[in-house]
């Protein structure tokens, strides 16, 4: 994948919350699972009287759906047991009420519940029908009918302070790549130059959109003043692609947008409904403590 393309979804990612690892997260452990499970419930084993169930059995050995009496493995009873002992010895020794101990016990607890949430919400997200996929497919021909694969020749800049400006403004005069790096390598600016080959189908929005209409020779300029992606394209070739081939790749993105969406929606809703109160000297902002005097 060229590196422009993996600067801008990196970029995209960042500019997310906190809440879209958690996302990550539950759909990863909804397809471990199968989303909703029926686990099943009872003791399986008792440890100097405190109860190990069945369902938690099920949940290390990753067998949900089945009968935990004939499929879970014996090291995983054994490590559950093992484990179980630990935990005894160290609420003996009072570790359950240390600072930080109590603080990871919260932590995890909050995210798990947070995750089972989310869980819930996105399993009643409906998988786009035929009629949204053809649709997405009929409204950008650049990535699907009419697609192009392209070849690349892409400078990664980093412009010194107080050039940003010019270095853009100069990027975006260069007729070719040897111009370019001429000039980059004449004034000591950091940068690096990587040819790449990718199809429309596989650029983010915000380069598609900028390649629209750049034919081969052309150039386009992504980034901002800390990061510069000067992409020249060296080459295209007619590559369609027909509604068949893209369904599988089209139904995934419109239910991945379809999740963000309502995962958005409902972080709106709880924040609206929710009172945040900062206590000194946290803020919105967090809290950093100064400096300490040399």
């Amino acid at each position: 994948m060229m590196y422009a393309v993996l600067l801008m979804r990196i970029g995209e990612v960042m500019k997310l919350t906190s809440i879209y690892v958690a996302v990550a997260m539950s759909l990863a452990l909804g397809a471990c699972h199968g989303g909703k499970s029926e686990i099943a419930s009872g003791e399986a084993v008792k440890v100097n009287g405190q109860a190990i169930s069945v369902a938690e059995l099920n949940e290390k050995s990753g067998n949900a759906h089945t009968d935990a009496k004939t499929s879970v493995p014996g090291p995983i009873l054994k490590m559950t047991i093992e484990t179980e002992l630990l935990r005894q010895a160290a609420v003996q020794e009072k570790l359950d009420v240390d600072a930080d101990v109590h603080a990871r016990i919260a932590n995890s607890t909050r995210m798990i519940l947070a995750t089972a949430y989310m869980q819930k919400q996105l399993a009643a997200i409906a998988k786009p029908g035929d009629a949204d996929v053809a649709a997405y497919f009929n409204q950008n021909p650049e990535r699907f009918a009419q697609r192009q694969q392209y070849q690349f020749q892409e400078f990664s800049i980093q412009p010194p302070a107080g050039k940003a400006s010019e270095v853009q403004a100069l990027a975006a005069k260069v007729k070719s790549p040897d111009e370019l790096e001429k000039w980059l390598a004449a004034n000591n600016i950091p940068h690096s130059s990587t040819p790449a080959t990718t199809t429309g189908d596989q650029l983010p929005d915000a380069v598609m959109q900028k390649l629209k209409g750049v034919k081969a020779g052309g150039s386009v300029v992504l980034g901002d003043g800390k990061q510069l992606n000067v992409v020249f394209v060296l080459s295209e070739q007619p590559q369609p692609m027909l509604l068949a081939q893209a369904s599988a790749a089209i139904t995934n993105q419109l239910w991945d947008k379809r999740k963000r969406e309502t995962l958005e929606k409902m972080m709106k809703q709880l924040h609206d409904k929710a009172k945040i109160e900062y206590v000194a000297p946290f803020t919105e902002n967090g809290f950093s403590a100064p400096a300490t005097p040399h």
